[in-house]
């Protein structure tokens, strides 16, 4: 945790820490993401029926591909402020993840 003053509110957009290395698509989106994502919420909550039902009405497609260079940015961009898939607590490195690539004796998910 860390605590700023009131008087440096201004400035913090251009604290480095502030600013991830890599900014993905998927970053670009997170507030339009989060907003869906109450959305759906306040959806299933206000339908009426199962879950399972609820998830169908959705019409969801899944889509499993091998891991471009685009994917692994996503993987590498979120990790040095989250734990959530990273039991681990060590944070993958962008070269770290780029030595994850497909290759043609390996594959990524």
């Amino acid at each position: 945790m860390r605590c700023y003053a009131h008087e440096q509110v201004l400035a913090l957009p251009d604290i480095p820490e502030f600013t991830p290395a890599t900014v993905t698509e998927g970053s670009r989106q997170r507030r339009r993401m989060y907003q869906a994502g109450f959305r759906r919420t306040a959806e299933q909550s206000a339908f009426t029926g199962p879950d399972e039902d609820f998830l169908r009405s959705l019409e969801l497609v899944m889509r499993i591909s091998s891991a471009s260079a685009d994917d692994l940015a996503r993987i590498e961009e979120p990790t040095p402020r989250t734990s959530q898939m990273n039991a681990t607590g060590v944070h993958c490195s962008d070269t770290y993840c780029a030595s994850c690539a497909p290759t043609p004796r390996t594959a990524s998910w």
